[in-house]
């Protein structure tokens, strides 16, 4: 299998990725600034408030966002054109994974390279 990386997702995106979370675990309040937040740490910050029983602002306090700890990197990626855009991913996000796995099961060797094949040509990678 393939490895892709996701670009950051715009604010809109963020605002849809907050909007499950917040669902998930009843949530609400003033969000925090997520600018350059990927969807894991919105993720994070909104199941942290939820376990800690805090506000989101006080939950965002505790992430150190990747665009901030590794923004070289991020950068090279992008300069590079490796990044995927990530609105790509909202739409495979979109299948929850113990779905996925109670219908397709564990693929065979030959499976995963076709399926590696085809998301390449999705993605035109």
């Amino acid at each position: 299998m393939s490895t892709f990386f996701f670009d950051l997702p715009s604010a809109e995106e963020r605002k849809a990725i907050w909007n499950i979370y917040l669902t998930k675990w009843n949530r609400t309040g003033d969000l925090p600034d997520d600018e350059g937040w990927t969807g894991a740490e919105i993720k994070e910050c909104a199941r942290k408030a939820w376990r800690l029983k805090m506000s989101l602002k006080e939950s965002a306090g505790y992430i150190v966002p990747v665009s901030r700890s590794a923004a070289d990197q991020i950068e090279e990626w992008q300069g590079a054109g490796l990044n995927v855009p990530s609105g790509v991913k909202a739409q495979l996000a979109n299948v929850e994974e113990r779905l996925l796995v109670k219908i397709i099961g564990s693929l065979t060797a030959v499976d995963r390279q076709s399926l590696d094949e085809k998301l390449r040509t999705w993605l035109q990678l």
